[in-house]
């Protein structure tokens, strides 16, 4: 019985061992500027007004399926760039608030701006959830 437990402390010994010469790790660690440039990565750029952040030129809106948010680019006139777990994600050429309030003016699917969220879940630089 001794012997048993002298082999198996033996063999932990091992492994711990061998997977420390192996460099063996979980991966390289990201500081928060590491997490930040890669949540960042893609956005052409960020505009500010007040307590409010959001993506140039772009716009969301909820529909329930991909063919719904085709279409309503197709209103719109706007390119629609990606579209999962119902949020579509839309590029327009000109002033987003223009597009938006040309859709409420025609009773088209609404559409708001990309804003930029902190993980308090409120808008970057706004308040936050109490």
């Amino acid at each position: 019985m001794l012997s048993r437990r002298i082999g198996i402390a033996g063999f932990a010994l091992c492994v711990l061992i061998c997977s420390g010469l192996c460099g063996c790790t979980t991966g390289p660690v990201l500081d928060n500027e590491g997490i930040n440039e890669g949540i960042n990565e893609g956005i052409e750029e960020i505009e500010q007004e007040g307590g409010s952040m959001w993506i140039s030129n772009e716009l969301v809106g909820l529909f329930d399926s991909k063919k719904e948010a085709r279409e309503a680019a197709e209103l719109y006139g706007i390119e629609l760039e990606s579209y999962e777990y119902g949020v579509a994600v839309f590029t327009c050429e000109g002033d987003p608030e223009a597009v938006i309030e040309e859709g409420k003016k025609n009773g088209w699917p609404e559409l708001s701006l990309n804003q930029v969220y902190g993980l308090d879940g409120a808008p970057e630089g706004g308040a936050g959830i109490d």
